[in-house]
C-alpha cells in the first residue's frame, strides 16, 4: 500500500526592483552570468576526455561527454568515471543500479537529470540518452536538495534540435555484447515551431558471472515547442531493464575470490519504468524568465534473487539466500524558479527565487528464506533444493519520501573581474519505512541550507575561485526525549586556481576539505539507542592538466590525494580510514591524431591500495588499468570506432561495501562500432 501524498506548496515567487539594462535582448537567456569574468576554457578535445569546469557556485565540476563514452561503447558512464579525480564507482542494488563516490562519499543512487532527481529506484541510464554527465564536486544543498557532501552526478539529456539528424550506431563485442542504437531529430515539418527526438537503445551482454546478462532497451520520445518567448520541451521515456541481483564476491584466506559466481540459474529480474517530463522557459520580460519542470516516473520489478546472504566467516560455507520481489515505485518531481536579470552600476546581476517538490513512494510485497541451503565459496554448487512456497515468510512493506523546499539564489558582478554566488535553501521534509506493519523508522524535520561561491580573474590566464557549500541527509528515528533526530550535516570549504598560460595548456588545482557530523551511531550506554555523535572528514587536492603537445598529440592527465577518516564513530573504528577509498588515484588520456580521419586514445587509471571495510581488517590492493580506442571517420557520414578495455585482462576490486561485499572490475573487453549519418 502507499502512504497518502500531501498536497505540494503553492509557489509563493518575491522579487524586488532594481534597475534594468535596456541593452539586453529580449530572446536571450543567458547561460552565465558574469560575462566579464574570463574562465580560461578547460576543453581541447570535447570527444577526448574529461573536462573540468566550474559550476555557478564556482565549485570544481568535472564533465564526460557522451562523445567520449561512445568511444568505448560503454553502457553506463560508470565504467570510464575512474578517469576523473575523486571519482569511483559505487556499490548500487548488486548491479541493478549505477552509482559513484565522490570524494569519499558514495551518493547512495540519487542522481540527478538535468538538475532535479532522477529514477530514485534501481536504474541505470542509457549513455544514448544523454549529451553528457556532470560530475560536480561538493554537494550544494542549496540548489539541489538533500545529498551527501561528496558532490552530485547531473545527466544532461538530450532534447530536440530544429536542425534535422539522424544516426543509426551498430555495435558487437566480446561477451556476447550487441547494441543498436537510433537518433532522430529535427522540426516537425519545414518552418516548424515544433522539433522532436526519438533516441531508441537496445543492448544486449553477458556478464563475466556465470548466469549474469543483460538486455536493457530504452526509448526516449521527446517534443519541443518554440514560440516567441516561451519554449517547452515534453519528454515520455520507456525502460526495460533485466540485470539480476548478482551478489557480488567476497573476500576470504586474504584475497579477493575472482572467477566465481554466486548466482542461481533460476534468479531473474524484470524491471520497467516510465517517464513522462514537462519542462517550460517562459522570458516574461526583457529581464524576467520563468523556468519550470515537473517530472513523473512509474515502475514495477519483479524479481527471483537466488545466491548467499554474507560471509559467515572464512572457513563456513555461505549461507543461501532466496527472495521473491514484487515492488511497485512512484516518484514525482517539480521545481518553478523565477530569475530577474538586471544591471547595477554596468554589472550584471541576478536574483532567483523559486519552489521545489519531491516525494518517493515504495511499496514491496516480497517473500524470502535463507539458511535452506548452503554455498561452499570457492566452488559454489547449484545443485540444491530450492525451499518451497511454504517456508517462505511474508516481506512486505512501504517507504515514503516527501521534500518540499523554498530556495534562492545571488549572482553579481562586484567587478569587471570578481564574481560573487550566493544560495540558501528552507527545506521540509518526512521519510517513513514500514516493515510488515510492525517495524518502522521515520523522520520529519526541517533542514536550512547555505552555499556560496567567488570567483577572480586575474587576468585572461589566471582565474581564483572559493566555495562553501553545505549538505545533509535525513536521520531516521527519534532521541530519548522523543524528537526527531536532526538531518547529518555536511560541509565543504574549496580553493581553487585556473591557469592557462598558453592556447594549449591548460591546469585546473583544488584543495578541499569536508566535513560531515550529526551522523547516527550508537549510544555508548544504551545499546538500542542512538545519539547524534559521529563525525567523518575528508581533506585532500585534485588537479587536472589539459596540453596540446603539436598538431596530432594532445594529453590529459589528473590526480587526487584523499586524506578521508571516521573521526567519531562511538566505537572501535574511531579514525579508521573509509573503506574503498584509495588515499591516491592518478590517469592519463592520450589522443593522437596521426590524420584527420582517424583518432586513437590510449588511457591509463591508477588507483591505490584502500581499504576493504570500516575496520579496516582487510585491504584491497591497488590496480593499474590499461584502456584503448580507435575512431576512424571512413566517409562523411560513416565512423567505425574499436576499443579495448582493460587491455591487460587484470583482476581487480572496483568498491567495497559492508563487511564483505566486493564488486569486480571489468575483464578485458572488446567493442567495434559503426555510425552511419543520414
Amino acid at each position: 500500500m502507499y502512504l497518502p501524498v500531501k498536497t505540494p506548496l503553492v509557489m509563493l515567487l518575491v522579487l524586488y526592483a532594481a534597475s534594468v539594462n535596456a541593452e539586453v535582448d529580449e530572446r536571450a537567456i543567458p547561460v552565465t552570468l558574469a560575462t566579464e569574468v574570463v574562465y580560461a576554457p578547460l576543453l581541447l578535445n570535447q570527444a577526448g576526455g574529461p573536462i573540468t569546469t566550474r559550476t555557478p557556485f564556482h565549485q570544481t565540476q568535472n564533465t564526460l561527454s557522451s562523445a567520449f563514452l561512445n568511444r568505448f561503447s560503454t553502457t553506463s558512464a560508470a565504467s570510464m568515471s575512474d578517469y576523473i579525480p575523486g571519482v569511483q564507482t559505487s556499490r548500487n542494488g548488486a548491479g541493478m543500479g549505477e552509482d559513484y563516490t565522490l570524494r569519499g562519499f558514495p551518493l547512495g543512487g540519487r542522481l540527478l537529470l538535468d538538475g532535479v532527481l532522477d529514477n530514485q529506484s534501481h536504474y541505470i541510464r542509457d549513455p544514448a540518452t544523454y549529451e553528457r554527465v556532470a560530475f560536480i564536486k561538493g554537494h550544494n544543498s542549496a540548489w539541489y536538495g538533500a545529498g551527501v557532501p561528496g558532490g552530485s552526478v547531473n545527466f544532461i539529456s538530450k532534447r530536440p534540435h530544429y536542425q534535422p539528424s539522424t544516426s543509426v550506431t551498430a555495435g558487437l563485442g566480446s561477451d556476447d555484447y550487441q547494441a543498436l542504437v537510433v537518433d532522430s531529430t529535427g522540426p516537425l515539418a519545414a518552418q516548424s515551431a515544433w522539433a522532436y527526438r526519438t533516441v531508441l537503445a537496445a543492448r544486449h551482454l553477458n556478464s563475466e558471472k556465470q548466469n549474469v546478462d543483460a538486455s536493457p532497451v530504452t526509448l526516449l520520445n521527446s517534443v519541443a515547442w518554440q514560440g516567441d518567448n516561451t519554449e517547452l520541451t515534453g519528454s515520455w521515456e520507456y525502460s526495460r531493464q533485466n540485470y539480476p541481483y548478482d551478489f557480488d564476491n567476497v573476500y576470504a584466506h586474504g584475497a579477493p575470490v575472482y572467477g566465481v559466481s554466486y548466482v542461481h540459474p533460476d534468479s531473474f529480474a524484470k524491471s520497467e519504468y516510465h517517464r513522462f517530463e514537462l519542462q517550460s522557459d517562459t522570458l516574461l520580460a526583457s529581464n524576467l524568465r520563468l523556468e519550470g519542470t515537473y517530472r513523473h516516473i512509474s515502475g514495477q520489478r519483479e524479481e527471483r534473487r537466488v545466491g548467499f546472504w554474507f560471509l559467515a566467516n572464512e572457513d563456513s560455507p555461505l549461507p543461501g539466500y532466496y527472495r521473491e520481489v514484487d515492488e511497485r515505485f512512484s516518484q514525482n518531481t517539480g521545481q518553478l524558479s523565477l530569475h530577474y536579470d538586471y544591471a547595477l552600476g554596468g554589472l550584471r546581476h541576478e536574483t532567483a527565487v523559486g519552489l521545489a517538490y519531491h516525494e518517493t513512494q515504495l511499496s514491496y510485497d516480497d517473500a524470502v528464506s535463507s539458511y535452506d541451503f548452503s554455498l561452499d565459496i570457492y566452488q559454489p554448487n547449484f545443485d540444491v533444493t530450492l525451499p518451497s512456497q511454504d517456508q517462505l515468510l511474508p516481506l512486505r512493506g512501504d517507504s515514503y519520501w516527501k521534500e518540499a523546499a523554498l530556495l534562492m539564489s545571488q549572482q553579481s558582478q562586484l567587478t569587471d573581474t570578481l564574481d560573487l554566488s550566493l544560495g540558501a535553501r528552507y527545506a521540509d521534509y518526512q521519510l517513513t519505512n514500514v516493515s510488515g506493519n510492525t517495524a518502522s523508522s521515520e523522520a520529519d524535520n526541517r533542514a536550512l541550507s547555505y552555499s556560496g561561491g567567488l570567483a577572480w580573474a586575474l587576468d585572461d590566464q589566471l582565474t581564483l575561485r572559493a566555495s562553501y557549500s553545505q549538505s545533509w541527509l535525513a536521520n531516521r528515528g527519534q532521541d530519548n526525549n522523543d524528537h526527531y533526530f536532526d538531518p547529518s550535516r555536511g560541509v565543504q570549504h574549496e580553493l581553487g586556481i585556473n591557469w592557462q598560460p598558453t592556447a594549449a595548456t591548460m591546469l585546473d588545482v583544488a584543495l578541499f576539505n569536508i566535513h560531515q557530523n550529526n551522523l547516527l551511531v550508537r549510544d555508548p550506554e544504551i545499546a538500542e539507542r542512538y545519539v547524534l555523535a559521529g563525525e567523518k572528514a575528508v581533506k585532500g587536492a585534485e588537479a587536472t592538466l589539459s596540453i596540446e603537445l603539436n598538431d596530432q598529440w594532445q594529453a590529459t592527465v589528473a590526480t587526487a590525494y584523499m586524506e578521508a577518516r571516521l573521526e567519531k564513530t562511538n566505537d572501535a573504528n574511531e579514525d579508521n580510514r573509509f573503506p574503498s577509498i584509495p588515499t591516491h588515484q592518478h590517469s592519463l588520456l592520450l589522443h593522437y591524431q596521426p590524420v584527420s580521419q582517424l583518432t586513437i586514445t590510449p588511457g591509463v587509471v591508477y588507483q591505490g591500495r584502500r581499504p576493504g571495510d570500516r575496520a579496516n581488517s582487510f585491504y584491497v590492493d591497488s590496480y593499474t588499468r590499461y584502456d584503448l580506442s580507435a575512431h576512424w571517420q571512413a566517409m562523411p557520414d560513416l565512423s567505425i570506432q574499436a576499443s579495448i578495455q582493460n587491455l591487460t585482462d587484470i583482476d581487480y576490486v572496483t568498491s567495497s561495501a559492508a563487511d564483505d561485499f566486493l564488486r569486480f572490475g571489468d575483464p578485458r573487453t572488446l567493442r567495434i562500432s559503426a555510425t552511419k549519418q543520414f
